[in-house]
């Protein structure tokens, strides 16, 4: 469930400082341009673990090399990236957008990091940009998550309100989640629902651990995976009738905004329909029904395949959101209904709320953010959580040393699980070496120890 639960964090996950968006603007000069137009800025990371069994394709490395030009009302900002990950080598542009900014309008069109939300980690509302697992923890938003093609217009008709209209062209490179959808499904959803229904039956609770399971696991479960992507067509970026369109309105006060966001996308995930007749088979057994009467109608239709059809979908989601103070506490919030999620050969709605607190006592940072997510057709729940701890810097002559730890906790199914990621961090100028550890007493596997080392120019 860790790595789930992991996902789930990196899928629903908000910007960690807002203002990281405008963090070239106070870099470093160009000399052989105009300092008033151009800055420019390069990073360089890379993480390796102590856990290369689980870890196989690290050590990771990323460099961002990117270029500001800001004159007046417009804005160019360029990136250009070279990195090992867990999906491979690339040498790509990471950025490429062109602003405008008027007085009450603002346009801007490219390849670029669009946020929305107030939340940091559990945001159901910020979903436009995937984050790139490796580096979640970093505080560029440029590096944290993939930029993405899309447009938008703003218009201020008022200091307090904004409306705001984005198109984005689909990613089928990066925002094609049906792989962890599949890994969740096969091999945690279903599973346990087989363990359910032997779980009365000593004798078939005995055939499905020693016998079912291991063949599931070993051959079922990753030749029905290969099925289903065979079968799962895609399409290309650029075909129109997967855009995605997005609405925003959003009233500042003084001291709180209050939001509220329609989107218009296409499915992330497919919709798997397994045979009618397989299910009849497997719902008259928990039953205690005439199986061998369901069998005959499952042979005598002729229908050898499992997966009937795998098809995308166009979904509705609504959401609305808040940030404000409560004397010396930081408040968010946001509420999501979602029309369509995919389950056992139906759509369910779905419904989330997300609560994140921020309290600053002396010389430690701490917030919490809650995430509740309601399936409704399969009456299931699902709790996840993140505490972050910071502690302010140390300093000794030149060297800084910060201290933070994430706690994750998610509860799924009668299942908690909690997992700890704290991190040493000894910065000297332009220079960072964190030590870190990942730690998880339900899937210890994933347990490890890492370094990331980290220079910005």
């Amino acid at each position: 469930m860790l790595k789930q639960l992991l996902s789930f964090s990196f899928l629903f996950t908000a910007s960690l400082y807002a203002s990281s968006c405008n963090y070239y603007r106070t870099g470093p000069k160009v000399d052989f341009f105009s300092q008033d137009d151009f800055t420019l800025k390069e990073t360089f990371l890379s993480r390796s673990f102590s856990n290369t069994e689980e870890y196989t394709t690290a050590p990771y490395f990323f460099a961002l090399g990117e270029v500001l030009y800001a004159n007046g009302d417009h804005e160019v900002d360029f990136g250009f990236t070279i990195s090992k990950l867990h999906n491979g080598s690339t040498v790509e542009i990471n950025q490429a957008s062109y602003s405008y900014y008027g007085e009450q309008i603002e346009f801007k069109i490219g390849k670029y990091v669009n946020t929305i939300g107030v939340l940091d980690y559990m945001s159901s509302v910020n979903i436009m940009n995937p984050s790139r697992g490796e580096f979640f923890d970093e505080t560029n938003i440029n590096i944290r998550r993939v930029p993405t093609f899309m447009s938008e217009i703003v218009y201020y008709p008022s200091e307090s309100f904004k409306f705001q209209t984005i198109l984005q062209a689909f990613d089928n490179k990066h925002q094609d989640y049906t792989s962890i959808y599949l890994g969740f499904v096969l091999d945690a959803y279903l599973p346990n629902y087989f363990k359910s229904l032997s779980s009365n039956n000593s004798n078939l609770n005995i055939i499905n651990e020693e016998i079912f399971l291991p063949t599931y696991n070993s051959s079922i479960s990753p030749a029905l995976n290969q099925y289903i992507q065979d079968r799962y067509q895609l399409g290309s970026s650029a075909d129109a009738d997967k855009a995605s369109l997005t609405l925003v309105s959003e009233y500042s006060g003084d001291a709180s905004n209050y939001g509220a966001v329609w989107m218009n996308r296409y499915s992330e995930i497919p919709l798997i329909k397994i045979d009618q007749n397989v299910l009849d088979i497997i719902n008259a057994a928990q039953n205690n029904s005439n199986v061998i009467g369901e069998i005959e109608n499952y042979i005598d239709s002729g229908n050898g395949n499992l997966i009937s059809s795998v098809d995308g979908y166009r979904y509705n989601q609504y959401s609305l959101y808040y940030e404000g103070t409560a004397d010396a506490l930081g408040i968010r919030f946001e509420g999501t209904y979602r029309d369509k999620l995919p389950t056992l050969n139906e759509f369910s709605w779905m419904s989330s709320m997300g609560v994140g607190i921020d309290y600053k006592a002396d010389s430690v940072y701490n917030a919490l953010e809650l995430q509740w997510l309601h399936i409704d057709s399969l009456n299931q729940d699902l709790f996840a959580g993140i505490v972050t701890t910071r502690f302010d810097s140390l300093h000794y002559s030149n060297l800084d040393i910060f201290f933070d730890n994430y706690l994750l906790f998610g509860y799924y199914n009668s299942l908690l699980e909690v997992s700890a990621f704290p991190n040493v961090t000894f910065r000297y100028e332009r220079f960072s070496v964190v030590l870190q550890y990942l730690v998880s007493k339900e899937q210890s596997d994933l347990n490890s120890a890492s370094l990331l080392i980290k220079a910005i120019f």
